[in-house]
C-alpha cells in the first residue's frame, strides 16, 4: 500500500521532494517542494593557541545553526567547564601543559553537535645558557656551542643567532658547530629557545672575537673593448695581499689592470693576510665578444610557421638562460629564449621586420635587424543570418580577395559532413541547416604561390524551452534565495526578480537576495541563438528581520543608570526573540521595550535577536558606556552582637572626589579611611560607602555590603494577677534574639523552657532568666516580687426581672469594687448598684485589696424577660404556585414563626391544622382573618398579631397539548392533570386513535408516562377525558387531545 504520510531520514541538508497523486480515472498531478534540513555545526576559533602560562585564550563561537543556539558548553581540557551559553569567553591556562579544548552546542530545536578537538600549548619562561670552546678566532675557523640550559628536556627548538643570521639551520640541534664567517671585531651571540610557544632568550655580548681579515674585490671593463679589465682591492683588516690573474701572481699592485687574450672563462683569486689569519676570495670572470646574426628564408606565406636561427651570434658558449630576444611584427611579438632557433608565424602579408637582441655572460648585448616578404590571400564570406530557429536556409556571399598571386581554389565545409570545392569563384552559395545546434562553417582559399587562408564563422540554431523552480517561496531579506532552471540547451537566461533587478545568467541554482520585504513575481526568459521562450511567473514572499534598536542614553557619567531600549518592529511578524541586556547572563523574552539599571560603571553591550515567521533572523548590538567614581571597602566580620564595635576599612578608589560612610541605621554620615561604629539595634544593616564624583554631589553612587547585628535581650513578664496567691503565675519569656533559655527560680533551675509557670503561696520570691543565641550573644534578667493572699468576696444570687424593671445588686469584700459590664448599672464602683438591663446579662464583681492590689471576682446572672418578638412567614404548600397577594381556593398555607419560644394560641378554629403550634397549615375557602396570641412563660407580657388571608375563587382543569416521555425536561416527560379549585379528581382517562383506553386514574397526583402495559406508545395524538369535583361543589369535565412526541 502507498503511504500517505511517509517519514524519511535524510542526510543531505537540501533536497527536493515530489508527491505525485493519481485519481481513480488515471489523472495525475505532481507537487514539488524544497526542504532544507537545518543541522547545526559546532566550531570555534581562538585568538592564540600557544604561549607562556598563564595564557589568556579568548574563544569565539563560530558555530553554524539556522536556529537559535540555546546552550553552549565550553570544555577547556584542564578540568574546567563553562555552561553559561557564552558566544565569547576568555579562559586562563595557569600551568604549562598541552590541552584539548572543545565546544558542545544545542539549538532551540534540540539539535546537538560537538566540535573537533583543538590544541592549546602553554610553556613557561626558561633560562637558556650556553658555552663556546674558544673565544678568539680567524675567519672560517670552527667554534663549538654547548647548551647548558636547565630543563633542556622541555625545549624543542634552539635558535643561535649572530646578528640576525642563524648560526645553524637545524634548530633541533642544541649543540651546533659554526664555521665563523669572515669579519673583524667582537661578535654578539643570542640563544633563543621555545617551549610550547613560550620563547626565552639570552644574549651574550663579546663572547667571540674575530681577528679578520675579510678578502673582497670588484672589477670594471668596457663592452667596446671587452678583453681589458681593472681590478679593485676592497678587503678589510689586512696587512698584505696576493692576486692571481690569468695565472700571473701579483703582490705589489693593490689595484692591478689586465688584458685577456680572447673569449673564455678565467679564474681571479685574491688572498688577504693578517698575522696568522687569511681569507681568500675566488671569482670566475666571463670574457665575451658581443655579436648578433640572423639566418632565415626571405619569401614566406602568412599563417605558416618559419624557423629563424641565431646560432651564428656566439663563437664561445654562453650560459645565460634567456640569451636571445626576438622581436616580430604582425603580430607584434617578443620572444625571450635560450635555444638558437625559434618558430614564428606571421598573420598578415607585407614586408616584415625581424630583430634579434643577444645577451652575453659578461653582461654585454648586441642587436641586428632583417626584413622578409609575407604573402597572404584573404578568405571571407558574409551570411545573410548567423542565428535563428531550426530548420534554416542560409545564403553565404563570397568576398575573398587575392594578395600578389591570384586565387585558384575554394573549399567550403558546413560541419555536417558535406563539403563543396571549386576552382572558379562563385558570388553566392546556399545551404539548409536542419537541426538545432551550432555549426562551424569554414571557407579556405589557395593562391598560385601555395599560400592559404581560411575564414570561420558559426551558424547557431536553437530551440529553447523555459522552465524553473523556486527553492523556497518564503524568503528572508538579506539572505539569498535559490532559483533553479530546468536544464535545457540555452545560451542565455534573463531573470527578472520583480524588484527592479534583472540578471542574464545561465547558472543553476542562481541566488538572488531581496533587500526589502514584500511579494515579488519571478519571470524567466531563456534564449538560444535568437530563439526565446518565457516560463510561467512564480510569486515569492519576503520578510525582513531588523533588530535595530535605540537606547535612551549611550553614555552616562554616573551610576546606577536606568537605560530604556526600544525596538520598532515596523510591521515585522516576529514569532520569537530575546534580549541580552548586557549585564548578567540571563536572557529576556522579546518585547518592543525593555529597561535595565546598570549598577556599576563599565562598557555594556545589550543586544537583540529576533526571528520572523519565515525563519528570518537578525541581531543588533550597541555599546553603552557608564562611568563614575568607584571604590571598595571591607568589614572584618559580617556578623556582630549589639554593642560590639565594628570596623570599616576603605579599599581602592578611582575618580572619587569625596566619600562618606552611611552605616545604614539612621546615624549621621562620617568620614575617614578607617571608621568604627557601634549598632544599637538588631537586624540586617546595609552600610554604604558613598562616593562623590564631583564637588556638587550630583553623582554619588554607593558601594553596599551586608552586616547582621544580633541582640540578645533577656526579659520576662509577670502578670498582675500572678502576684497573688492561688493563681498559676506565668513567667512569660519576652526575650529577643534568644536561642537557649535557663531559669533560676528561688535557686531552682529550669533549662530549655521558654516560659515558666508556677503556683505560689504568699511569700517573697526572685526569678532569673539567662538567654543566649547561636552567635554567642547573651543576657540575664532578674525580677524580685512578693505574692499576697486573695481577698474574700460574697455576691448576690442569680435572679429574674421583666424587661424595663430595676433590681439592686450587692457584693462584699475588699477595699474597692468594680462591676462589669457597665450596661444598665447605676454605678460600677458601688457595692449596691441598681441594675436595669434590657437583655439577659451576667454581671461580674471584682474586689481589690488596695494595700497589695490582689483581686478576687465572682458573678451573678440576671435573666431579663423581654416582650415576645417574632417574624411570621406564610409559605404556599404548592411549590409551583408561591403565595402572593392572595390564596387560590383549595390551596393551603403554612405559617412559619421565626425565633418563637413563647406560649401561642391561634384563632378562629377554621380550616387550620392546630391552635397552639408554631407552624399551622390553613386552607380557608373564603377570605378569613386569623389572630395569633403570644405570651411569655414568666407572665411578663402578652402580644396580639392579626393575619388576613384573601382567597381567590378560580376553577380550571388544565392539561398540556404535548409531552415527550423520552425528553430531557422532567416536567415534559409526564402527562398530569393540573388546574385551580379542584377538590377531587373523579376520572382521568386516555384513549388511542382506535378508542382503546391506555390509561385511567382518579388520583390527581398520578400521571401518564406514555406507556401501556409497560410499552412506550407510538408518536400520535391521544384523546383524554377529565372529570373533577370543584371546591364550590360543582362537577367539571374537560375533553381534548394531547400529542405524544419523542
Amino acid at each position: 500500500p502507498v503511504e500517505t504520510d511517509p517519514m524519511i531520514i535524510h542526510k543531505d541538508t537540501l533536497l527536493y521532494t515530489s508527491l505525485t497523486v493519481e485519481s481513480q480515472h488515471g489523472c495525475l498531478s505532481t507537487a514539488t517542494k524544497s526542504l532544507r534540513i537545518k543541522r547545526p555545526t559546532a566550531m570555534f576559533s581562538m585568538d592564540i593557541d600557544s604561549g607562556c602560562a598563564p595564557l589568556h585564550v579568548t574563544f569565539n563561537d563560530q558555530s553554524l545553526s539556522d536556529e537559535t543556539i540555546t546552550s553552549r558548553k565550553w570544555v577547556f581540557g584542564d578540568n574546567e567547564v563553562n555552561t553559561g551559553n557564552l558566544s565569547q569567553i576568555t579562559h586562563n591556562y595557569l600551568t604549562a601543559n598541552t590541552f584539548k579544548p572543545y565546544l558542545i552546542i544545542e539549538n532551540n530545536q534540540g539539535c546537538i553537535d560537538t566540535s573537533y578537538l583543538d590544541t592549546v600549548k602553554t610553556g613557561k619562561i626558561l633560562h637558556p645558557d650556553f658555552t663556546v670552546n674558544k673565544s678568539v678566532l680567524c675567519p672560517h675557523e670552527m667554534v663549538q656551542f654547548t647548551n647548558t640550559t636547565p630543563e633542556s628536556h622541555l625545549i624543542k627548538y634552539w635558535y643561535y643567532y649572530s646578528g640576525n643570521q642563524l648560526v645553524c639551520e637545524d634548530t633541533t640541534n642544541a649543540n651546533p658547530v659554526w664555521n665563523v664567517p669572515p669579519d673583524t671585531g667582537f661578535m654578539e651571540i643570542e640563544l633563543k629557545v621555545m617551549y610550547n610557544g613560550c620563547y626565552s632568550d639570552t644574549i651574550k655580548q663579546k663572547v667571540l672575537y674575530n681577528k679578520g681579515p675579510v678578502a673582497d674585490f670588484n672589477y670594471s671593463f668596457d663592452c667596446g673593448v671587452p678583453f681589458d679589465y681593472t681590478f679593485i682591492n676592497s678587503s678589510k683588516g689586512f696587512t698584505s695581499f696576493e692576486w692571481t690573474i690569468g695565472g700571473v701572481v701579483d703582490v705589489v699592485n693593490l689595484n692591478p689592470s689586465y688584458t685577456f687574450t680572447g673569449e673564455g672563462d678565467s679564474t681571479v683569486q685574491l688572498i688577504a693576510y693578517k698575522e696568522t689569519c687569511s681569507d681568500t676570495l675566488v671569482e670566475l670572470i666571463a670574457i665575451r665578444q658581443p655579436n648578433a646574426v640572423i639566418s632565415s628564408d626571405s619569401l614566406l606565406c602568412a599563417d605558416v610557421p618559419v624557423t629563424f636561427d641565431g646560432s651564428l651570434s656566439y663563437s664561445f658558449a654562453n650560459h645565460l638562460k634567456d640569451k636571445f630576444s626576438w622581436t616580430f611584427t604582425h603580430p607584434d611579438t617578443v620572444y625571450v629564449a635560450e635555444s638558437n632557433t625559434i618558430n614564428h608565424e606571421f598573420n598578415e602579408g607585407g614586408l616584415m621586420d625581424v630583430k634579434l637582441l643577444t645577451r652575453f655572460d659578461n653582461g654585454c648585448k648586441d642587436s641586428t635587424l632583417t626584413q622578409v616578404w609575407v604573402f597572404q590571400p584573404q578568405a571571407k564570406y558574409v551570411p545573410d543570418t548567423s542565428n535563428g530557429c531550426a530548420p534554416l536556409w542560409v545564403t553565404f556571399a563570397d568576398s575573398s580577395k587575392a594578395d600578389v598571386h591570384p586565387l585558384d581554389s575554394w573549399l567550403w565545409r558546413f560541419d555536417v559532413g558535406i563539403d563543396s570545392t571549386y576552382s572558379v569563384q562563385k558570388n553566392e552559395i546556399k545551404f539548409l541547416f536542419s537541426l538545432p545546434k551550432v555549426y562551424s562553417v569554414k571557407l579556405e582559399v589557395t593562391d598560385t604561390f601555395g599560400c592559404k587562408n581560411s575564414f570561420f564563422d558559426t551558424i547557431a540554431l536553437g530551440n529553447p524551452a523555459a522552465d524553473f523552480l523556486v527553492g523556497d517561496d518564503s524568503l528572508c531579506a538579506g539572505e539569498p534565495g535559490a532559483f533553479y532552471f530546468i536544464p535545457n540547451l540555452v545560451d542565455s537566461i534573463l531573470w527578472n526578480f520583480g524588484d527592479q533587478f534583472e540578471v542574464n545568467q545561465v547558472t543553476s541554482p542562481l541566488y538572488h537576495t531581496y533587500l526589502d520585504s514584500g511579494k515579488y513575481w519571478i519571470n524567466m526568459t531563456s534564449y538560444q541563438y535568437g530563439c526565446y521562450d518565457q516560463a510561467d511567473s512564480v510569486l515569492v514572499y519576503v520578510q525582513k528581520a531588523d533588530a535595530f534598536f535605540t537606547a535612551s542614553d549611550t553614555a552616562w557619567n554616573c551610576y546606577p543608570k536606568l537605560i530604556t531600549l526600544n525596538h520598532n518592529s515596523g510591521g515585522q511578524v516576529i514569532v520569537s526573540g530575546e534580549w541580552n541586556l548586557g549585564y548578567g547572563t540571563n536572557l529576556v523574552e522579546y518585547g518592543q521595550q525593555k529597561s535595565i539599571t546598570y549598577p556599576e560603571p563599565g562598557l555594556f553591550s545589550p543586544s537583540l535577536s529576533i526571528l520572523t515567521s519565515f525563519g528570518c533572523r537578525d541581531s543588533f548590538s550597541r555599546d553603552i558606556v557608564i562611568t563614575g567614581p568607584t571604590g571598595t571597602f571591607s568589614i572584618p566580620f559580617t556578623e556582630a552582637c549589639r554593642g560590639d564595635e565594628v570596623r570599616f576599612v576603605l579599599g581602592d578608589t578611582n575618580d572619587v572626589y569625596h566619600f562618606e560612610w552611611d552605616f545604614g541605621d539612621g546615624s549621621p554620615f562620617v568620614e575617614g579611611d578607617t571608621v568604627y561604629h557601634t549598632y544599637g539595634h538588631v537586624g540586617d544593616f546595609y552600610p554604604k560607602l558613598i562616593l562623590y564624583g564631583d564637588p556638587e554631589g550630583i553623582c554619588k553612587p554607593f558601594v553596599v555590603d551586608t552586616l547582621t547585628i544580633y541582640r540578645v535581650v533577656a526579659d520576662f513578664e509577670i502578670p498582675d494577677t500572678g502576684m497573688c496567691s492561688g493563681y498559676n503565675i506565668m513567667l512569660t519569656n519576652i526575650s529577643e534574639g534568644n536561642d537557649t533559655n535557663r531559669w533560676n527560680f528561688n535557686n531552682t533551675y529550669y533549662s530549655g523552657d521558654v516560659n515558666l509557670e508556677v503556683i505560689l503561696q504568699p511569700g517573697d520570691y526572685f526569678a532569673d532568666l539567662e538567654v543566649k543565641d547561636i552567635h554567642g550573644c547573651s543576657d540575664t534578667a532578674r525580677k524580685i516580687f512578693t505574692v499576697y493572699p486573695l481577698p474574700d468576696i460574697t455576691i448576690k444570687e442569680d435572679t429574674l426581672i421583666c424587661q424595663g424593671s430595676t433590681i439592686t445588686l450587692w457584693a462584699t469584700g475588699g477595699d474597692e469594687i468594680l462591676w462589669s459590664p457597665s450596661t444598665g448599672l447605676s454605678s460600677t464602683n458601688s457595692y449596691n448598684p441598681d441594675a436595669t438591663p434590657d437583655t439577659s446579662i451576667t454581671f461580674s464583681a471584682t474586689i481589690t485589696e488596695t494595700t497589695n492590689g490582689c483581686r478576687n471576682s465572682d458573678a451573678l446572672f440576671v435573666f431579663v424577660q423581654r416582650k415576645p418578638g417574632l417574624s411570621i412567614n406564610p409559605v404556599s404548600t404548592n411549590e409551583d404556585e408561591p403565595f402572593g397577594d392572595s390564596l387560590i381556593i383549595g390551596r393551603s398555607l403554612i405559617y412559619r414563626l421565626i425565633r418563637c419560644r413563647n406560649s401561642l394560641h391561634w384563632s378562629p378554629d377554621y380550616m387550620i391544622s392546630c391552635l397552639d403550634c408554631a407552624s399551622p397549615t390553613v386552607q380557608p375557602l373564603e377570605m378569613k382573618d386569623y389572630i395569633l396570641l403570644v405570651a411569655d412563660t414568666n407572665g411578663c407580657f402578652t402580644e396580639t398579631y392579626p393575619l388576613n388571608i384573601p382567597v381567590k375563587t378560580s376553577f380550571i382543569i388544565a392539561l398540556p397539548t404535548a409531552f415527550i416521555p423520552s425528553g430531557d425536561n422532567e416536567e415534559n416527560r409526564i402527562l398530569k392533570v393540573r388546574g385551580h379549585g379542584i377538590r377531587n379528581l373523579i376520572e382521568f382517562r386516555i384513549y388511542n386513535r382506535w378508542g382503546n383506553e391506555v390509561f385511567y386514574t382518579d388520583d390527581i397526583e398520578q400521571s401518564w408516562d406514555g406507556t401501556f402495559n409497560g410499552k412506550l406508545q407510538n408518536i400520535d395524538a391521544y384523546g383524554y377525558v377529565v372529570t373533577a369535583e370543584m371546591w364550590d361543589g360543582s362537577i367539571q369535565t374537560k375533553k381534548g387531545t394531547v400529542n405524544l412526541l419523542r
